[in-house]
C-alpha cells in the first residue's frame, strides 16, 4: 500500500508542479503570442504562484477535516478544467485569470500530496517534493521542444493537461491513505490550532525561511534561466531548457535525500542544510556568467542538488510541530515559500532591462540565498531532538 500510495503522489507532485514551469522557457514566445511584455509573462507565473500562495492555510485547514486523497483529487479537477478553458483563445484577459484560479488547484493539491504521505514517513515527503519540483524542471527542459510541435500558445495548456489527467485516474484507484487529522486527535489537542497559537510560533518561520531557500529561489531562478542562457549566454534554447532543468530536475534525488538525512542522521541534518544552501548560492552565482556552457551546466547542477535538501526537513518538521493541525502548519511554511515565487518571478524577469541581460539580477539571488542561512532553524526545530541524536548510528 505504502509503494502505490507513494506511486500517487510523486505523480501528483510532478503534475501540478510542472504549471509553474511550462510558461518561463518559453517567455519570449509567449510574449509574442500574447501581444505582452516579458515582464507580462512574469506576472502568468506571480499570479499562479500568489494565489497558490494564498490558499496553503485555508486548504491546510480543509485537509486536516477531509481525506487527503480526496482534496487532492479535486485540486486536480480544478487544474484541468482551467488548462482547458485556457486553450480558447491567445488572450491576456483570459489566461491571467485562469492562472491564478489554476493557483487554488494547485494549492488544494499540494498540501494534500504532504498529508497524503504523511504516515508513510520523511522519504515519501521527500519523493514527493522531489516529483513536484521535478515536474517544474520536466517543463522547463520540454516546453522548448513541445512549443515548436505545437503552436506556442496552447503548448503550455495541452502538455500540462496530459500530466495531470494521468494523475488524476491514478488517484482514482489509489489507497484512501490517512484519515483527517481533525478526526483522529481528541477534541482537546484541536484547542491549539482554534487561535492564533499557531501563526505566533517563531519555529514556524524559521522553518518557512529554510523552505524559501530552497524551493522559492529555485523556481526563481528556472523560470528564467531560460532567457538569461538564451539572451546573455547566446546559447540555443533548446540546449538552454536542457541546462536550466537540471535547477528542479535534480531536486528528485536531493528532496527524498534530505528526508532520508532528517530519519537516519539526524546530527548531520544542519551541516548537510548550510553546504546545501551555499551551494546554490555558488551555482547561481556561476549561471550569472551566462556561459560557457560547461561552467553554466555547473552552475545548474548544483542549484538542483542543494535546492531540493530542506523540503522533507521543512515539511515534516512543521507537521511534527502542530500534530494538531499539521496541514495548517504545512501551509503556513509554504505559504511563505510561495511568497518568494511570488515576488521574485516578475523582479527577476524586471532585471532583464538592466545592463548585463538578467546577470544583476541572477547576481543579487545568489546573496540571498547565502542570508537565508542566517534564519536556519534550530535542531529542536527541525524535530532533531537528543534523544534522537543518541540513537542516531
Amino acid at each position: 500500500m505504502n509503494a502505490r500510495a507513494t506511486l500517487a503522489a510523486a505523480l501528483l507532485g510532478l503534475a501540478l508542479g510542472y504549471n509553474f514551469g511550462n510558461i518561463g522557457p518559453i517567455a519570449e514566445r509567449v510574449s509574442v503570442d500574447y501581444g505582452i511584455g516579458l515582464a507580462a509573462v512574469g506576472v502568468m507565473t506571480m499570479l499562479l504562484a500568489l494565489v497558490h500562495a494564498l490558499v496553503q492555510i485555508p486548504s491546510g485547514r480543509v485537509v486536516d477535516r477531509v481525506r487527503a486523497r480526496h482534496a487532492a483529487m479535486a485540486g486536480l479537477a480544478l487544474v484541468v478544467g482551467c488548462n482547458a478553458v485556457a486553450l480558447i483563445a491567445p488572450e491576456p484577459w483570459l489566461a491571467m485569470p485562469l492562472r491564478a484560479l489554476m493557483g487554488v488547484g494547485t494549492g488544494l493539491g499540494f498540501i494534500a500530496g504532504t498529508q497524503y504521505v504523511r504516515e508513510i514517513g520523511a522519504v515519501a515527503q521527500g519523493i514527493f517534493g522531489g516529483a513536484a519540483l521535478g515536474g517544474a524542471g520536466l517543463a522547463v527542459a520540454l516546453m522548448p521542444a513541445i512549443s515548436d510541435a505545437f503552436e506556442t500558445w496552447r503548448a503550455p495548456w495541452i502538455s500540462a493537461m496530459a500530466f495531470l489527467m494521468a494523475s488524476l485516474l491514478l488517484f482514482v484507484v489509489a489507497p484512501a491513505g490517512p484519515p483527517a487529522a481533525r478526526r483522529v486527535l481528541p477534541a482537546r489537542a484541536h484547542a491549539g490550532a482554534s487561535d492564533n497559537s499557531l501563526f505566533r510560533d517563531p519555529g514556524l518561520y524559521r522553518l518557512a525561511a529554510m523552505h524559501m531557500a530552497g524551493m522559492g529561489l529555485a523556481l526563481v531562478v528556472a523560470n528564467w534561466v531560460v532567457t538569461l542562457l538564451t539572451r546573455a549566454g547566446e546559447i540555443e534554447s533548446q540546449l538552454a531548457g536542457l541546462l536550466g532543468s537540471l535547477t528542479l530536475l535534480l531536486g528528485i534525488a536531493t528532496r527524498p535525500f534530505g528526508g532520508w538525512i532528517l530519519h537516519h542522521r539526524p546530527d548531520r541534518l544542519r551541516t548537510a542544510l548550510v553546504v546545501s544552501i551555499a551551494a546554490c548560492a555558488v551555482g547561481t552565482a556561476l549561471l550569472a556568467i551566462a556561459g560557457p556552457i560547461a561552467l553554466a551546466a555547473l552552475g545548474a547542477v548544483l542549484i538542483g542538488l542543494g535546492a531540493g535538501i530542506p523540503f522533507a526537513p521543512s515539511f515534516t518538521a512543521a507537521a511534527m510541530r502542530r500534530p494538531e493541525a499539521p496541514g495548517t502548519a504545512v501551509g503556513l511554511v509554504n505559504t511563505l515559500g510561495n511568497g518568494v515565487v511570488v515576488v521574485g518571478a516578475p523582479l527577476l524577469g524586471l532585471a532583464f532591462s538592466l545592463p548585463g541581460d538578467g546577470r544583476v539580477g541572477f547576481l543579487i539571488v545568489a546573496v540571498i540565498w547565502l542570508a537565508a542561512l542566517l534564519a536556519l532553524p534550530s535542531d529542536e526545530e527541525l524535530g532533531v531532538t537528543p534523544a534522537r541524536r543518541a540513537s542516531t548510528p
